[in-house]
């Protein structure tokens, strides 16, 4: 698969809230049902994919805590999690997001000349507040980096 180009960005910290659930590598079919679960319309969101283990990863769905009411995303499964500052590459995913996960797959030890993935570090998708899952677009994917 060829990658889409990328762009160096220092990210913000971030406070995220929403759901979660853990997936294995091989069946990630699941993750839409998770996404349907999340309260939340017109604001930006997350797909964290963190906590990586023996073949398998928690994916947790969420909006920026700053952004959210609390009665907008609060359900007894809510999870926080927050993220440091850090530098990424970031991907703008031009296809559906059926081929997302042919995008991640390539992204496996992903490094150009001057930057390498982070080993076990949290990478997101970012969902525009716009984004609609029946047209193309609208996600990037933000892989933290450290130099090669």
């Amino acid at each position: 698969m060829q990658l889409p180009t990328f762009r160096i960005v220092n990210g913000p910290a971030l406070s995220l809230v929403g759901v979660q659930a853990r997936f294995r590598v091989d069946k990630t079919s699941d993750i839409a049902a998770l996404w349907r679960s999340l309260p939340t319309v017109d604001q930006v969101t997350y797909g964290v994919s963190y906590d990586y283990d023996d073949g398998s990863f928690m994916y947790l769905c969420a909006t920026d805590a700053s952004e959210t009411k609390t009665s907008d995303n609060t359900t007894a499964a809510t999870t926080s999690l927050s993220l440091p500052r850090a530098t990424y590459a970031v991907f703008a995913h031009k296809g559906s997001t059926h081929e997302i996960g042919l995008v991640w797959r390539a992204l496996r030890g992903w490094r150009d000349g001057n930057y390498a993935r982070v080993p076990g570090a949290p990478a997101f998708e970012k969902y525009s507040a716009t984004f609609d899952p029946t047209v193309a677009g609208g996600v990037e994917i933000w892989l933290p980096v450290q130099t090669a």
